[in-house]
Protein backbone atom coordinates (compact mmCIF):
# COMPACT_ATOMS: atom_id res chain seq x y z
CA UNK A 1 0.00 0.00 0.00
CA UNK A 2 3.10 2.31 0.66
CA UNK A 3 4.63 1.78 -2.70
CA UNK A 4 1.12 2.15 -4.51
CA UNK A 5 0.60 5.39 -2.38
CA UNK A 6 4.66 6.75 -3.65
CA UNK A 7 3.64 5.30 -6.56
CA UNK A 8 0.53 7.62 -7.38
CA UNK A 9 2.50 10.64 -5.37
CA UNK A 10 5.50 10.53 -8.33
CA UNK A 11 3.34 10.52 -11.28
CA UNK A 12 1.10 13.51 -10.01
CA UNK A 13 4.04 14.86 -9.86
CA UNK A 14 5.35 13.85 -13.34
CA UNK A 15 1.96 15.09 -14.37
CA UNK A 16 2.12 18.46 -12.65
CA UNK A 17 -1.05 17.87 -10.64
CA UNK A 18 -2.49 20.31 -9.04
CA UNK A 19 -5.68 21.37 -7.18
CA UNK A 20 -8.59 18.79 -7.37
CA UNK A 21 -6.45 16.72 -9.71
CA UNK A 22 -3.94 16.20 -6.28
CA UNK A 23 -7.01 14.38 -4.30
CA UNK A 24 -6.23 10.85 -2.99
CA UNK A 25 -8.90 8.98 -5.52
CA UNK A 26 -7.88 11.50 -8.82
CA UNK A 27 -4.90 8.81 -9.57
CA UNK A 28 -4.75 5.55 -8.83
CA UNK A 29 -2.90 2.44 -10.31
CA UNK A 30 -4.95 -0.78 -10.16
CA UNK A 31 -3.44 -3.30 -11.54
CA UNK A 32 0.38 -3.46 -13.12
CA UNK A 33 0.87 -3.46 -16.69
CA UNK A 34 3.38 -4.38 -19.44
CA UNK A 35 5.72 -1.45 -20.84
CA UNK A 36 3.84 0.70 -23.29
CA UNK A 37 4.67 -0.24 -26.93
CA UNK A 38 4.54 3.41 -28.00
CA UNK A 39 3.29 2.12 -31.88
CA UNK A 40 2.95 5.89 -33.24
CA UNK A 41 5.67 7.42 -34.87
CA UNK A 42 5.97 11.07 -35.55
CA UNK A 43 7.07 11.93 -38.38
CA UNK A 44 10.62 13.64 -38.12
CA UNK A 45 11.16 14.51 -41.91
CA UNK A 46 12.21 18.23 -42.85
CA UNK A 47 8.87 19.33 -44.46
CA UNK A 48 6.85 17.78 -41.07
CA UNK A 49 9.07 19.72 -38.94
CA UNK A 50 8.79 22.43 -41.21
CA UNK A 51 4.51 22.19 -40.75
CA UNK A 52 4.56 21.92 -37.95
CA UNK A 53 6.38 24.82 -36.72
CA UNK A 54 4.15 26.90 -39.15
CA UNK A 55 1.12 25.77 -37.02
CA UNK A 56 2.54 27.13 -33.87
CA UNK A 57 0.80 30.14 -32.87
CA UNK A 58 3.67 31.89 -31.50
CA UNK A 59 4.93 31.81 -35.33
CA UNK A 60 1.36 32.76 -36.41
CA UNK A 61 1.25 35.58 -34.59
CA UNK A 62 4.67 36.81 -35.65
CA UNK A 63 3.89 35.87 -39.64
CA UNK A 64 0.59 38.73 -39.21
CA UNK A 65 3.07 41.08 -37.59
CA UNK A 66 5.54 41.00 -40.57
CA UNK A 67 2.64 41.15 -42.98
CA UNK A 68 1.04 44.14 -41.13
CA UNK A 69 4.67 45.58 -41.78
CA UNK A 70 4.88 44.69 -45.28
CA UNK A 71 1.48 46.85 -45.87
CA UNK A 72 2.61 49.26 -43.81
CA UNK A 73 5.84 49.87 -45.92
CA UNK A 74 3.98 49.86 -49.24
CA UNK A 75 1.82 52.24 -48.12
CA UNK A 76 5.18 54.52 -46.96
CA UNK A 77 6.74 53.89 -50.46
CA UNK A 78 3.30 54.89 -52.49
CA UNK A 79 3.41 58.24 -50.00
CA UNK A 80 7.27 59.10 -51.45
CA UNK A 81 5.85 58.68 -55.19
CA UNK A 82 4.28 62.25 -57.16
CA UNK A 83 0.72 62.58 -56.30
CA UNK A 84 -1.83 62.64 -59.09
CA UNK A 85 -5.42 63.40 -57.98
CA UNK A 86 -8.64 63.24 -60.28
CA UNK A 87 -11.05 65.67 -58.58
CA UNK A 88 -14.62 65.45 -59.77
CA UNK A 89 -17.75 67.45 -57.95
CA UNK A 90 -21.58 67.91 -58.05
CA UNK A 91 -23.42 70.62 -56.31
CA UNK A 92 -27.06 72.02 -56.27
CA UNK A 93 -26.31 75.54 -56.46
CA UNK A 94 -25.02 77.35 -60.06
CA UNK A 95 -23.29 80.05 -61.30
CA UNK A 96 -23.57 82.03 -64.63
CA UNK A 97 -21.59 84.52 -66.42
CA UNK A 98 -24.24 86.50 -68.28
CA UNK A 99 -27.35 87.94 -66.24
CA UNK A 100 -30.67 86.46 -68.04
CA UNK A 101 -28.45 82.42 -67.41
CA UNK A 102 -28.47 83.42 -64.06
CA UNK A 103 -32.04 85.15 -63.48
CA UNK A 104 -32.64 81.46 -64.98
CA UNK A 105 -31.62 79.60 -62.11
CA UNK A 106 -32.50 82.00 -59.78
CA UNK A 107 -36.36 81.04 -60.53
CA UNK A 108 -35.63 77.46 -60.23
CA UNK A 109 -35.17 75.20 -57.38
CA UNK A 110 -32.14 73.17 -59.06
CA UNK A 111 -28.94 74.27 -59.41
CA UNK A 112 -26.73 71.48 -61.24
CA UNK A 113 -23.13 72.39 -61.10
CA UNK A 114 -20.20 70.29 -61.87
CA UNK A 115 -16.39 69.91 -62.13
CA UNK A 116 -14.19 68.02 -62.83
CA UNK A 117 -10.12 68.70 -62.07
CA UNK A 118 -6.79 66.85 -62.20
CA UNK A 119 -3.91 67.77 -59.08
CA UNK A 120 -0.76 66.75 -59.49
CA UNK A 121 1.85 67.47 -56.96
CA UNK A 122 5.79 67.06 -57.29
CA UNK A 123 7.48 68.12 -53.95
CA UNK A 124 10.88 70.43 -55.12
CA UNK A 125 13.29 68.36 -52.77
CA UNK A 126 11.51 65.27 -52.44
CA UNK A 127 9.08 64.67 -49.61
CA UNK A 128 11.00 64.49 -46.22
CA UNK A 129 8.26 63.35 -44.72
CA UNK A 130 7.74 60.20 -46.41
CA UNK A 131 11.24 59.32 -46.88
CA UNK A 132 11.43 59.07 -43.03
CA UNK A 133 8.22 56.86 -42.98
CA UNK A 134 9.41 54.65 -45.60
CA UNK A 135 12.42 54.34 -44.23
CA UNK A 136 11.09 53.80 -40.65
CA UNK A 137 9.02 51.04 -41.77
CA UNK A 138 11.47 49.33 -43.17
CA UNK A 139 13.39 49.22 -40.38
CA UNK A 140 10.17 47.73 -38.41
CA UNK A 141 9.68 45.05 -40.95
CA UNK A 142 13.64 43.84 -40.58
CA UNK A 143 13.04 43.60 -37.49
CA UNK A 144 10.00 41.82 -37.66
CA UNK A 145 11.67 39.51 -39.83
CA UNK A 146 14.19 38.51 -37.27
CA UNK A 147 11.90 37.96 -34.40
CA UNK A 148 10.06 35.44 -37.02
CA UNK A 149 13.20 33.78 -37.68
CA UNK A 150 14.38 33.53 -34.64
CA UNK A 151 11.03 32.21 -33.16
CA UNK A 152 10.70 29.60 -35.83
CA UNK A 153 14.42 28.46 -34.99
CA UNK A 154 13.87 28.13 -31.22
CA UNK A 155 10.87 25.78 -31.74
CA UNK A 156 12.25 24.19 -34.33
CA UNK A 157 15.02 23.52 -31.91
CA UNK A 158 12.31 22.64 -29.35
CA UNK A 159 10.48 20.17 -31.38
CA UNK A 160 13.92 18.22 -32.30
CA UNK A 161 14.82 18.22 -29.26
CA UNK A 162 11.51 16.37 -27.71
CA UNK A 163 11.75 14.56 -30.88
CA UNK A 164 15.06 13.15 -29.86
CA UNK A 165 13.90 12.62 -26.15
CA UNK A 166 11.14 10.61 -27.41
CA UNK A 167 13.45 7.96 -29.25
CA UNK A 168 15.48 8.02 -26.15
CA UNK A 169 12.54 7.44 -24.23
CA UNK A 170 11.33 4.54 -25.84
CA UNK A 171 14.92 2.82 -25.50
CA UNK A 172 14.82 3.58 -21.77
CA UNK A 173 11.36 2.10 -21.98
CA UNK A 174 12.66 -1.20 -23.25
CA UNK A 175 15.87 -1.56 -20.95
CA UNK A 176 13.29 -0.34 -17.96
CA UNK A 177 11.20 -3.51 -19.19
CA UNK A 178 13.90 -6.18 -19.03
CA UNK A 179 14.62 -4.83 -15.68
CA UNK A 180 10.90 -5.16 -14.72
CA UNK A 181 11.07 -8.48 -16.05
CA UNK A 182 14.44 -10.05 -14.21
CA UNK A 183 13.50 -8.69 -10.65
CA UNK A 184 10.11 -10.38 -11.46
CA UNK A 185 12.13 -13.66 -11.92
CA UNK A 186 14.10 -13.06 -9.32
CA UNK A 187 11.47 -12.57 -6.88
CA UNK A 188 9.73 -15.78 -8.00
CA UNK A 189 12.96 -17.41 -7.35
CA UNK A 190 13.05 -16.03 -4.24
CA UNK A 191 10.01 -17.16 -3.21
CA UNK A 192 10.57 -20.87 -3.91
CA UNK A 193 13.35 -20.83 -2.47
CA UNK A 194 11.74 -19.52 0.64
CA UNK A 195 9.11 -22.43 -0.28
CA UNK A 196 12.19 -24.53 0.02
CA UNK A 197 13.40 -23.40 3.45
CA UNK A 198 16.82 -21.94 1.87
CA UNK A 199 16.03 -18.20 1.97
CA UNK A 200 14.52 -15.83 4.83
CA UNK A 201 11.41 -13.59 4.27
CA UNK A 202 14.11 -10.54 4.33
CA UNK A 203 14.92 -11.46 1.16
CA UNK A 204 11.90 -12.36 -0.07
CA UNK A 205 10.84 -8.96 0.94
CA UNK A 206 14.04 -6.96 -0.41
CA UNK A 207 13.33 -8.60 -4.04
CA UNK A 208 10.16 -7.40 -4.13
CA UNK A 209 10.71 -3.85 -2.85
CA UNK A 210 13.37 -3.95 -5.73
CA UNK A 211 10.66 -5.07 -8.04
CA UNK A 212 8.55 -2.73 -6.98
CA UNK A 213 11.24 0.23 -7.20
CA UNK A 214 12.02 -0.70 -10.94
CA UNK A 215 8.36 -0.96 -11.59
CA UNK A 216 7.98 2.24 -10.87
CA UNK A 217 11.01 3.91 -12.87
CA UNK A 218 9.54 2.38 -15.62
CA UNK A 219 6.19 4.04 -14.88
CA UNK A 220 7.54 6.78 -15.12
CA UNK A 221 9.64 6.90 -17.94
CA UNK A 222 6.33 5.75 -20.03
CA UNK A 223 4.57 8.77 -18.19
CA UNK A 224 7.36 11.24 -19.59
CA UNK A 225 7.44 9.73 -22.86
CA UNK A 226 3.90 9.60 -23.09
CA UNK A 227 3.74 13.94 -22.19
CA UNK A 228 6.50 14.52 -24.97
CA UNK A 229 4.15 12.43 -27.68
CA UNK A 230 1.11 14.59 -26.77
CA UNK A 231 3.79 17.94 -26.71
CA UNK A 232 4.39 16.34 -30.82
CA UNK A 233 1.19 15.26 -31.43
CA UNK A 234 -0.17 18.54 -30.17
CA UNK A 235 2.42 20.53 -32.48
CA UNK A 236 1.94 18.72 -35.68
CA UNK A 237 -1.78 18.67 -35.56
CA UNK A 238 -1.91 14.89 -35.09
CA UNK A 239 -3.33 14.76 -31.52
CA UNK A 240 -7.02 15.48 -32.30
CA UNK A 241 -7.05 13.22 -35.81
CA UNK A 242 -5.42 10.71 -33.92
CA UNK A 243 -7.93 10.23 -31.46
CA UNK A 244 -10.84 10.98 -33.50
CA UNK A 245 -12.01 14.22 -32.45
CA UNK A 246 -12.94 16.72 -35.13
CA UNK A 247 -13.65 20.66 -34.16
CA UNK A 248 -16.33 22.48 -36.39
CA UNK A 249 -16.96 26.03 -36.07
CA UNK A 250 -20.24 27.31 -36.02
Amino acid sequence: MLFRSDAEARLKGLLRATGEERRADALRIVASTPARKFDYQPDSSIIALERAVDRWPAVRIAVLRRDQSVARLVFADNQRRPTLDLQASYSTSGLAYDFGRAWEFARTSRFPDWFVGVNFEVPLIGNRKAASLYEAQALRLRQNEEELNGIRAGIAIDLRSRLDQLVASRDEIGRYAAEVDLRKQLVELEQRQLSLGISRVGQVLQREADFVESSLRMVESETRAALLLTGIMLADGSLLPRHAIEVESQ
